[in-house]
Formats: structure tokens, C-alpha cells, sequence
């Protein structure tokens, strides 16, 4: 197997040329995600793709230049309309559209959070804690007529050492979103 993989490396080493150039970013298209380049020999190509997938969905990783920074584009067939990038000098924004699965740096963390879900299951969350303190003071008053030793909080001094302890008290939820990092 491997002399036949071999001789089909030898056949098609020849048809495959490979030119690289540099370019500086003129201009970004985010509607299809390609940019214009002034290529160092001069030459200014329009819609040159940044796509890691080139196919007709709106798949793979995507990255946006910054405007005014260099690539290094290449082409297989000599071709200046088939100009890639294969590295850039400046970034602006990545996206990665869909993935099945993505690792940031591992995955020692587990998943990423979804913002909506976590905040609606604090807000579910501090309801029923609102709810049970709201509903405390009485219950303290609607105990046994005369209460055991170990209940000796009960009834009005009770309610108002509660109260008095949880003055002031509020449950507040603080921005919890990286906006520098999306996902959805």
C-alpha cells in the first residue's frame, strides 16, 4: 500500500504549485466573509476568502482581519482569483459556525454557560428565597402556644430578630456576561 501511495504522491507532486503572497487588508466582507488585498507585487485582489471551509453552507472557522494588517495568502493553481489566507498578522473576530463540539482550551471546565438558562434559574432561585423570607416572620409567630428550650426565638422576638438579621438583605446578580466571548 504504501509504494502505491508513493507513486500517487510522485504523479500529482508536479501538478500542485503552490505561490505564496503577502497583502495588506484594504477591506473586510462580512456578508461572505472574503476581504481586498493589496498584494506586495501591486496588485489588488477583491473577495479573497479568510473561510477555513470553502462549501456552499456558512460552516467551518471564520476570521476577520483587522483592516490595514498583512496576510499571507496562497494559491495552488496560479490563479489570483483563487487567492486564500492561510496567516494573518492582526485579528479582529473569530467565529466558529456550527461545530458539533469545540474545546477552548480543553475541556477541564465542562461546557460554556448559557447565559439565559443560568439567569433564569438564579431568578427562580432568588424568588423562593424571597418568598421564604417574606413568609418566615410569620411562621416564627404561628408556632407551638409554648415553645420547648431550643425554640426560645419563637413567636414576636423571634420574628424580629429575624428581621432585624436580614435587613438590608438583598440577593443582586451582577453582569455574569464575557461579551468578548459569544456562542449559541
Amino acid at each position: 500500500m504504501s509504494e502505491l501511495v508513493s507513486a500517487i504522491r510522485q504523479i500529482t507532486k508536479s501538478m500542485i504549485t503552490n505561490e505564496m503572497l503577502l497583502g495588506k487588508v484594504t477591506k473586510f466582507n462580512s456578508g461572505d466573509w472574503t476581504i481586498n488585498v493589496e498584494l506586495n507585487t501591486g496588485a489588488k485582489v477583491e473577495e479573497v476568502a479568510v473561510r477555513s471551509v470553502l462549501n456552499s453552507e456558512t460552516s467551518g472557522l471564520f476570521v476577520e482581519p483587522k483592516v490595514g494588517s498583512y496576510v499571507l495568502c496562497s494559491t495552488t493553481d496560479g490563479k489570483l482569483e483563487n487567492l486564500k489566507v492561510i496567516l494573518f498578522s492582526e485579528i479582529e473576530n473569530i467565529e466558529l459556525m456550527p461545530a458539533k463540539k469545540m474545546k477552548l482550551r480543553g475541556d477541564n471546565f465542562g461546557g460554556l454557560v448559557k447565559l439565559q438558562e443560568l439567569e433564569n434559574n438564579l431568578n427562580a432561585l432568588k424568588q423562593y428565597v424571597e418568598a421564604m423570607n417574606a413568609a418566615l416572620p410569620n411562621a416564627f409567630n404561628a408556632i407551638l402556644p409554648v415553645a420547648p428550650a431550643p425554640f426560645v426565638a419563637s413567636g414576636a422576638a423571634g420574628a424580629g430578630t429575624y428581621s432585624g438579621a436580614m435587613a438590608g438583605k438583598v440577593i443582586n446578580f451582577q453582569d455574569m456576561e464575557n461579551k468578548n466571548v459569544l456562542h449559541g
